[in-house]
C-alpha cells in the first residue's frame, strides 16, 4: 500500500464544501420566463428553460435571499428600480442592499420585493423592475424548483419515513429518500415504491395512494422548508405522525431538507 509522507496538507489537499442552495425557474403570470438571455438585464420571454433561465437561491436573512445566475452573478436594483443581472462579487465589490430580494411565498406563487420596498413587477416590454407598491398580478411569478428530485426531510423529532400500513411519520432514527416533481409551484411527492403522498380524510399524511396530494413548498434560510396542503402546513407531532394542520410556521411545521 502507498504511504504518503506528507503530514501537513497543501493548497492542492484543499476543498471547500458549500451548501447546496434551491435552483429555480420563474414564469411571469403571462406564462414568459424570467430570464439573462438578452444580456445583463433580467427580462421575461416565451421559450423553454435553459441555463439562463435558472437561478440558484442563496439566503441571506430570514425570508430574504441573493439570486445568482449561471454567470455567477446576481441580480441587482438599479437607481431607477431595474433589475439587472452584471454584479459579480469581489472583496471590493461584496453583496449588499441592492442585491438583496424579499421572496414571499403564496402557494404556487411568489412575489419578489426588492429593499427599497417595492415589489419587483413585469413591464410591458418584458424587463423587471422594483417599482410596485402593491401586490399585483404582474408582481407574482410561478415557480418550480429544479435541483431537488430527491427529499430527505428532518424535523424536531427525527427523519420522516413510512411504515408497512402507508403512514407517514417523523421520528424516524435513518432517513427515508422520497421523489419530488415539482411543475407550476405545485408539489408531488412519492417514496421509493411510487406510492404518493396523500391526505386523509383526517388530515393525517400517508403514503400509499396511486394518485398524489398536491402540496406548495415555502423556502427558508438553514436548509429548511415547510410545506402546505391548500392553506395547512404539514405538521409533525410528538407521537410521530404527519397532519396537514399546521396554522403557524415554527418548529413543528420546519423541515430541513
Amino acid at each position: 500500500m502507498l504511504k504518503d509522507s506528507r503530514k501537513v496538507a497543501n493548497r492542492d489537499d484543499v476543498w471547500m464544501l458549500e451548501d447546496s442552495h434551491p435552483q429555480i425557474k420563474i414564469k411571469t403570470s403571462k406564462g414568459r420566463r424570467v430570464s439573462i438571455r438578452g444580456g445583463i438585464e433580467v427580462a421575461s420571454f416565451f421559450g423553454d428553460a435553459e441555463d439562463p433561465e435558472i437561478f440558484q437561491m442563496e439566503p441571506v436573512d430570514d425570508e430574504i435571499w441573493n439570486i445568482k445566475t449561471v454567470n455567477a452573478t446576481y441580480f441587482t436594483m438599479k437607481e431607477d428600480g431595474k433589475i439587472m443581472s452584471n454584479h459579480s462579487v469581489s472583496k471590493l465589490n461584496p453583496l449588499d442592499f441592492n442585491e438583496a430580494f424579499l421572496v414571499e411565498w403564496h402557494g404556487p406563487k411568489i412575489a419578489i420585493k426588492a429593499l427599497n420596498g417595492k415589489y419587483v413587477t413585469v413591464l410591458p416590454n418584458g424587463a423587471l423592475k422594483a417599482e410596485s407598491d402593491t401586490m399585483t398580478e404582474e408582481c407574482m411569478y410561478i415557480y418550480e424548483i429544479v435541483n431537488r428530485p430527491k427529499l430527505v426531510l428532518r424535523g424536531e423529532q427525527g427523519f420522516m419515513g413510512v411504515m408497512p400500513s402507508g403512514a407517514v411519520e417523523c421520528n424516524k432514527s435513518f432517513p427515508e429518500i422520497f421523489n419530488m416533481h415539482v411543475t407550476a409551484g405545485m408539489c408531488k411527492i412519492s417514496n421509493a415504491a411510487g406510492r404518493f403522498w396523500k391526505i386523509a380524510e383526517d388530515g393525517r399524511l400517508e403514503a400509499n395512494a396511486d394518485e398524489p396530494s398536491l402540496f406548495t413548498m415555502e423556502l427558508h434560510r438553514g436548509s429548511m422548508l415547510s410545506l402546505k396542503f391548500g392553506d395547512k402546513y404539514l405538521q409533525g407531532t410528538r407521537a410521530g405522525l404527519v397532519f396537514a394542520t399546521g396554522t403557524t410556521r415554527d418548529v413543528s411545521t420546519l423541515w430541513e431538507y
